[in-house]
């Protein structure tokens, strides 16, 4: 996949950290996560503007962000990623539509196999 690895046991921590209300601790698992995500983002979907890339990084922090309390033992690594691609996917279709084209590459709605099914 990409070369940037995601530090699930430092995250995993922040996100209890940050489940207990620690401000600061949301604050560091949203930088640190962010180079992560870039890195995917841009992995999946190779022809993304950067202000595409931006859009679906800041979507997707927000919805891990959103559902915070919620975020079991497994921590933030793997619903990042289905987050990630389903932001991925929401992009190219609103660009398809635009453009009257189809959606190609690697993103899709699924999990992956991960066990999370976010929902909005």
């Amino acid at each position: 996949m990409s070369m940037h690895l995601p530090d699930c046991h430092r995250w995993n921590m922040l996100c209890c950290e940050a489940q207990g209300g620690d401000g600061a601790a949301v604050e560091k698992l949203m930088v640190e996560t962010r180079p992560w995500l870039v890195a995917q983002a841009r992995y999946y979907r190779q022809q993304m503007q950067d202000c595409d890339v931006e859009d679906v990084v800041q979507a997707t922090q927000l919805s891990l962000f959103r559902r915070l309390q919620c975020i079991d033992h497994r921590g933030p690594c793997g619903l990042l990623l289905v987050i990630l691609r389903r932001e991925i996917n929401r992009l190219a279709k609103r660009q398809d539509r635009t453009r009257g084209t189809q959606s190609i590459g690697p993103a899709d709605d699924t999990d992956g196999g991960s066990g999370f099914e976010p929902s909005d």
